[in-house]
C-alpha cells in the first residue's frame, strides 16, 4: 500500500519528520495538512 493511501485510511501515523516532509512537498504548514484530532477510541467521554 502506498504511504499516502495508508495515511488517508488511518492505517499509518506518520512521524513528525515525515509530516514535515509531506507538508513541505505541498507547500503547506504541518497543521494545514494534518489535523490533530484523536481517534474515536482515544476520545474522553464527558
Amino acid at each position: 500500500m502506498r504511504p499516502t493511501a495508508a495515511i488517508e485510511q488511518r492505517r499509518y501515523s506518520p512521524s513528525l519528520d515525515i509530516a514535515f516532509r509531506i507538508a513541505h512537498a505541498y507547500g503547506k504548514r504541518v497543521d494545514e495538512v494534518f489535523h490533530g484530532q484523536p481517534d474515536r477510541d482515544d476520545r474522553k467521554e464527558d
